[in-house]
């Protein structure tokens, strides 16, 4: 094997594998990187079994071969080495990077221990433009699961209906559902889509960072994967085919009060609050008064003190008091654009509804938290 790539085109490709290696892996192949060197292409590949990740390295090749390496350890050298070009060659047991003046040898594995590894079929798959999926980020994927033990509930959901596709993520606590038109995309089912939430975070970030126009979505590669590509990055993942909750049956449909709030008055009153709420399970109370025109946003501490802010809001309905979660109201709030936000009540122990009248098709749940008093 012999080629040669810019330190330019390694270091962030490399980076990204090497966080998909097992931090125990059952087989010791599995710690490596395996690299691919056709007449062609030169492909870098990691798998910990669950998610495998290719990356295609633009390259000068002067001789073909296949071989396998530890994959941090390369990740860590070719971080260190300085800018410019780094060559790849092989002897029979070892790697050998070269850079300047400096010289590295890495011992291998052979490739044929490596797991084999599925192929992207672009010809069959959705494409998902990434203006959507940008909006979609800030939006909708920041309420998905971060724990595993709900696997379906770590994920985006995408489901066509009629003539629109509906992104949702929840991670039971809070839900984020944004309605998009299809004419963009590519996409009919006849049940949802369920795509990693966080290799899709991932991905958006390299299509930004990359200024590609699309992420690709191939589900025909095998029964049991996902297969996701952005530029010349691949993700496969396996394929969650569990059925999404029925989201809908949370989210109410009548309201006892309804009110219009300034968003930015809102985030900082409960950005204050949750100062205040930090050893108190983060929980802050709201007390809305619609005839009265106002609401408390406000939290209590044993230990720190107290704090309460007053915003306008206009609306109608009966008075309440509810609370919540700080760090969801924030995050919500993050979510929407300054302006007027408009905020919909059932009860103190039933989900909030926040809408923009300006961002139509996009709506949040938070579930309140029980207090007594």
């Amino acid at each position: 094997m012999k080629f040669t790539s810019l330190k330019e085109n390694l270091h962030r490709p490399l980076s990204l594998l090497s966080r998909y290696i097992s931090s125990r892996p059952a087989l010791p192949v599995l710690a490596n990187i395996l690299i691919e060197v056709t007449n062609d292409e030169v492909v870098f590949s990691t798998t910990n079994l669950d998610v495998t990740v290719k990356a295609k390295i633009p390259s000068k090749i002067e001789d073909p071969r296949t071989i396998t390496v530890p994959a941090r350890l390369l990740a860590e050298l070719v971080g260190t080495l300085p800018a410019g070009n780094i060559s790849f060659s092989t002897t029979e047991s070892q790697l050998i990077v070269t850079s300047n003046s400096a010289e590295a040898s890495l011992n291998s594995i052979p490739a044929a221990d490596f797991p084999v590894l599925p192929a992207f079929n672009q010809e069959n798959a959705i494409k998902l433009p990434l203006d959507i999926l940008n909006e979609v980020s800030q939006k909708v994927l920041f309420a998905a699961a971060t724990d595993e033990s709900r696997p379906v509930l770590t994920t985006l959901m995408l489901h066509p209906q009629g003539e629109d596709i509906v992104f949702v993520s929840t991670d039971g606590f809070r839900l984020s559902e944004a309605i998009k038109p299809t004419n963009k995309i590519n996409f009919e089912a006849d049940k949802p889509l369920l795509l990693p939430a966080k290799i899709i975070a991932e991905m958006i970030k390299l299509g930004n960072d990359n200024q590609t126009d699309a992420i690709w979505i191939d589900i025909t590669t095998q029964s049991n994967q996902i297969a996701m590509k952005v530029g010349d990055i691949e993700f496969y993942s396996k394929l969650i085919d569990a059925p999404y909750p029925e989201y809908k049956r949370i989210i109410p449909t009548e309201f006892v009060t309804s009110f219009s709030i300034d968003s930015e008055e809102f985030f900082q009153a409960v950005k204050l609050s949750s100062v205040f709420a930090k050893d108190a399970g983060s929980l802050i109370k709201l007390q809305v008064d619609p005839i009265k025109g106002e609401m408390l946003v406000g939290a209590q501490s044993a230990s720190l003190g107290q704090n309460q802010s007053i915003i306008t809001i206009e609306g109608e309905g009966e008075d309440m008091v509810i609370a919540f979660n700080s760090r969801f109201l924030l995050d919500a709030l993050n979510a929407f654009t300054n302006g007027k936000l408009f905020i919909q009540l059932k009860g103190s122990l039933s989900p909030l509804k926040i809408t923009d009248p300006n961002q139509p098709g996009f709506s949040h749940i938070i579930m309140p938290i029980k207090v007594e008093g």
